[in-house]
């Protein structure tokens, strides 16, 4: 019972319902007993009230979010910022790496990842590496990420799709879609499918027009999403997690 908490909770927020539950035991076992003196063994109608919380448990299902609805939870991305410095930002003139894609071939092995996204910093990475006002400097580094497609949404720009996961920061009521742009033949991926992939990191442009970074696919597997945590967190949530994301100098 305690593991399908995952997929309503983050971790640092399930302590506080495993403690309810026995704040609401004890609270039953009193209310049960208060007038045994005068009715012993007498069931109560209003006793069943106690078990309402397992019932609903029962009948709620596994509580995962499908793929489908990644298309309705917008990109996680911070608009207050985007829009605070809007003026601003126009005015930068963000110095661009030229990446030669043309030399970013398909099934090109890559032997070493500047970034293995890992469920424990894929939050502070993924918004690191896709939002912040320096991304574009790391344009050329290789990357392996898994998580599942989106094709057409809102937010994703034309020539891409999506590579991500639910990012969830109290429960799944609060979960964004979090993830990559990628540039590889979307004929080859299925929308909502699971997957791996590899490849080198090259500037893109967002739909607001501002500075980003795309994946240049250079290998894509299909994986076993029962195999994979459907949600991520804040690193907070994972021992050693804010220090991971501390070698990158990304500060939490």
């Amino acid at each position: 019972m305690f593991d399908k908490l995952k997929n309503f909770l983050s971790p640092s927020m399930q302590i506080y319902i495993k403690i309810s539950l026995f704040i609401f035991l004890i609270l039953g076992y009193v209310l049960t007993n208060l007038d045994k003196e005068d009715d012993p063994g007498k069931f109560k109608w209003s006793n069943l009230v106690l078990i309402i919380p397992f019932i609903a448990l029962i009948l709620c299902g596994d509580g995962k979010l499908s793929a489908n609805l990644a298309q309705n939870r917008m990109l996680k991305i911070n608009k207050t910022s985007v829009s605070n410095n809007k003026e601003k930002k126009k005015e930068e003139k963000v110095e661009i790496p030229e990446i030669d894609v043309s030399k970013i071939e398909e099934n090109m092995e890559i032997k070493h990842y500047d970034y293995d996204i890992k469920d424990i910093i894929y939050d502070g990475l993924a918004s690191y590496l896709t939002f912040d006002e320096t991304a574009v400097a790391n344009a050329g580094k290789t990357i392996r990420v898994r998580g599942f497609i989106v094709k057409k949404a809102e937010f994703v720009p034309k020539g891409y799709f999506t590579i991500g996961k639910y990012s969830v920061g109290c429960c799944i009521a609060d979960a964004q879609y979090m993830g990559f742009y990628v540039d590889y033949d979307e004929s080859k991926v299925k929308d909502g499918g699971w997957y791996e992939i590899e490849g080198v990191l090259i500037p893109a442009v967002d739909n607001d027009g501002y500075n980003s970074l795309a994946i240049k696919a250079t290998k894509v597997t299909q994986i076993d999403s029962k195999d994979e945590e459907q949600y991520i967190y804040p690193c907070y949530n994972y021992d050693n997690a804010c220090q991971e994301l501390e070698k990158y100098g990304i500060e939490n």
